[in-house]
């Protein structure tokens, strides 16, 4: 058809080769496309990465423990757990609840370092006494977890809360 002369003829001059190589010549650019999208989201996430001594320096301590708890900006929930995995590796012993909101939805991840699972403080627990303050849910394991938080408006209150929640863990 006329229509289909047309957009051949337009791809062939936006592409700047013959007719007959425009099929694969689109399939390396969505492969090139695929490829660059993959290499951005591990820019972001190292970007992201940097910024973990600065939160680091944030944390209180309540009894010997570090405590951190911040709503930080990330991209994806992925970059939210490996913040949150960084963070754990370098607490000596801590616990800490890293709050983002992605696509106009909160989510909030908890993570517990050993010492605190073996005195049975389990980041499961932990991410739920947080996020009903804030109408959310969640789960996980015993060293990271991760809830959904329904009102996004309680958030900064719940993260206020996290110093009162640990002395009161500790005290048991």
């Amino acid at each position: 058809t006329q229509q289909q002369g047309r957009v051949a003829r337009a791809l062939r001059k936006l592409l700047n080769v013959p007719e007959a190589q425009i099929p694969e010549v689109a399939e390396k650019l969505a492969e090139e496309k695929r490829l660059l999208e993959k290499e951005v989201n591990s820019l972001k996430s190292k970007v992201a990465l940097t910024g973990i001594s600065e939160l680091l320096a944030q944390a209180d301590e309540v009894e010997g423990v570090s405590v951190l708890a911040k709503e930080i900006k990330v991209d994806s929930a992925d970059t939210l757990r490996n913040i949150g995995h960084s963070i754990r590796e370098q607490f000596s012993s801590g616990i800490a609840w890293l709050a983002a909101t992605m696509n106009g939805k909160s989510t909030i991840i908890c993570v517990v370092s050993d010492d605190l699972i073996e005195r049975g403080i389990k980041a499961s627990d932990m991410v739920n006494e947080l996020a009903m303050l804030a109408d959310g849910r969640g789960g996980g394991k015993p060293n990271m977890a991760q809830a959904g938080i329904k009102a996004p408006e309680k958030l900064s209150g719940a993260l206020a809360a996290a110093t009162k929640i640990v002395r009161e863990k500790l005290a048991n």
